[in-house]
């Protein structure tokens, strides 16, 4: 059992892999001690964030021994701030870490996807690895909150058309940005990155455009209009 919270990883950890996890996260919140944790964020809860943390402890067992898993569900159920504030105080490996903070700063724009170029928007904006965490959590949540599963089903047929090929990230475009330097296309690697993210909207929408030559004209068609090449997307760079 964790005696006070310092911030251990392997402690929570090692606490929802139990084989009665809520048995024990119970006794904790039965005991006021919450803040083992969620630290000094445990004082400042909100009565909808314990009615969540209430339900999620009572059926947590549900899911299978997936420690990381259930490490980002004790989390999703807290309002953002105090979710990165938590995250933040624990000695999480820095892999873990972004993808439990990618997670709770994006799941409501997974949950709100309902076409493939915005799924795939999604994707290019945290990667791979920090979707399928994200995914994995809300296939999760559905089971413990017993969720309706149309949008998630939707979701998981969309993502397999996706994995057949279809391009998703800058690295996927069928150029780069020497290729744009090297056209005169742009002076800067900057200058070139942004274009390629405002490409790569349109390829989003209609993959088969994704070859070199047509995306060479799309990058001089908005290199010609700056003020929408740099407001395109502008948040999805790096």
């Amino acid at each position: 059992m964790i005696k006070r919270f310092e911030g251990h990883s392997s402690e929570l950890e090692t606490l929802v892999n139990d084989k009665n996890p809520s048995c024990r996260l119970l006794c904790l919140k039965e005991e006021n001690s919450l803040d083992k944790v969620y630290g000094s964020v445990a004082e400042r809860l909100s009565s909808s964030e314990l009615r969540r943390i209430d339900h999620l402890f009572k059926n947590i067992g549900q899911l299978k021994p997936e420690p990381r898993r259930r490490v980002g569900l004790l989390f999703t159920v807290l309002e953002e701030k105090h979710a990165v504030e938590v995250v933040e105080s624990y000695d999480f490996d820095d892999v873990f870490r972004k993808m439990l903070l990618d997670t709770i700063k994006n799941i409501d724009t997974l949950r709100l996807t309902n076409s493939k170029d915005q799924l795939k928007k999604l994707i290019s904006e945290v990667g791979w690895e920090s979707f399928e965490y994200m995914h994995g959590i809300d296939k999760a949540e559905h089971i413990v909150y017993n969720n309706p599963s149309f949008k998630l089903e939707a979701r998981i047929l969309m993502l397999k058309d996706i994995k057949n090929g279809e391009p998703v990230l800058v690295e996927d475009l069928a150029i780069n940005a020497k290729d744009i330097i090297a056209l005169g296309l742009a002076d800067e690697t900057e200058t070139a990155k942004r274009l390629l993210w405002a490409v790569l909207s349109d390829v989003h929408k209609d993959p088969s455009i994704n070859r070199k030559e047509k995306l060479l004209r799309l990058v001089a068609k908005y290199r010609r209009n700056k003020l929408f090449t740099l407001g395109r997307y502008i948040n999805w760079i790096k």
